[in-house]
C-alpha cells in the first residue's frame, strides 16, 4: 500500500548552532509522529554546510538526503518557542550522534581525564555580551546580555566538589578564573578544551568572513556538551542557548543554576 508522505524542506539559517538546534528541536517534536519525509536544506548554515549533519547526527528515516517535490517549507526561525527559557521538548535526547562522531567525542573526552565528581560552568563571552563586535544590535535593535563575572559563576559551584570544567569561548576566561582561585586560595582543579588562541566568538563577523566549520571545531563543540551533560552541577545562563540545549538534552540527574 502506497504511504503518501507529507513532505517537508527544512531549512537552516546562518544563525548560531545551538540557536539553530533549539529549533530542529521544536521542528522534530512537532513533525515525528507524523507520516512525513523531511530534507533538510543546510547551503546556509556554517556548521552543516560542508560538514554534513549526517556525518554528525543519527536522524530517523523521517529525514531524507534528496530533496522533495512539492514541499512545504520552514525556517528554523519559525520553531521560536524553543528559543524561549522553560521550554521543554517532549522528545528527550533524540539527537544521538554517529558512531564515528561518538568516537571522536570520546577520544577528545578521554584525553581530559575528568574524575568522576566535577562541576561544569559556561562563562559567555564574544558577542553575547559585548566583549567582540555586538553589531546585531543595528539589525535587530537587540541588546547584549548582562555580563556576568567569573565570581559570580564560582560562587554558585559546589565547593566540596574540588574539580570544575570550563566552557568559554574566550581563553581569558580561563586566566581569569584561575586568578580568582588563587586570590580565595581554593583549591580547584581546572579542565578545559578552550585554546589560547580563542578570544571570543562573533557570529556576525563569521558570517561576513564565509566561515564553515570544521570537522574537529564541531567536535570541540560537543565535546563540551557532553561533558556537561555529565557533570554533577552545570552553572551558565537560562538565556543562553547552550544552556537550554543542555538542559533539554540531558538524562542524568544534574542540578542546572541559571544566573539570570
Amino acid at each position: 500500500m502506497e504511504i503518501n508522505y507529507r513532505k517537508y524542506t527544512y531549512q537552516f539559517t546562518h544563525r548560531g548552532l545551538f540557536s539553530e538546534l533549539n529549533s530542529f528541536l521544536g521542528f522534530y517534536e512537532t513533525i515525528h509522529c507524523e507520516s512525513s519525509r523531511v530534507y533538510l536544506d543546510a547551503a546556509s548554515s556554517r556548521y552543516f554546510d560542508n560538514i554534513s549533519i549526517y556525518d554528525v547526527f543519527n536522524l530517523p528515516e523521517t529525514f531524507t538526503k534528496i530533496p522533495t517535490t512539492d514541499s512545504q517549507t520552514f525556517l528554523t526561525n519559525q520553531f521560536n518557542r524553543s528559543a524561549r527559557p522553560g521550554y521543554q521538548p517532549s522528545v528527550i535526547n533524540h539527537l544521538t550522534y554517529t558512531q564515528t562522531f561518538e568516537r571522536l567525542i570520546n577520544f577528545k573526552m578521554q584525553k581530559l581525564k575528568l574524575p568522576k565528581n566535577f562541576n561544569c560552568i559556561h562563562i559567555r563571552r564574544g558577542d553575547k555580551v559585548g566583549e567582540a563586535a555586538y553589531l546585531i544590535s543595528g539589525l535587530t535593535g537587540g541588546t547584549e546580555s548582562k555580563r556576568y563575572e567569573v565570581e559570580d559563576y564560582i560562587q554558585k559551584c559546589n565547593l566540596s566538589t574540588k574539580s570544575t570544567f570550563i566552557m568559554t569561548d574566550d581563553y581569558q576566561s580561563i586566566d581569569e578564573v584561575k586568578q580568582y582561585l588563587q586570590q580565595n586560595n581554593l583549591d580547584h582543579k581546572l579542565y578545559y578544551i578552550t585554546t589560547e588562541q580563542q578570544i571570543g566568538h562573533c557570529s556576525i563577523t563569521e558570517n561576513n568572513t564565509g566561515k564553515a566549520y570544521t570537522i574537529q571545531e564541531l567536535v570541540d563543540l560537543f565535546t563540551e556538551i557532553e561533558i556537561a551533560k555529565k557533570s554533577q552541577q552545570f552553572i551558565g545562563t537560562e538565556s543562553s542557548n547552550i544552556y537550554r540545549y543542555i538542559k533539554n538534552q540531558c538524562v542524568h540527574n544534574i542540578q542546572f543554576i541559571s544566573l539570570d
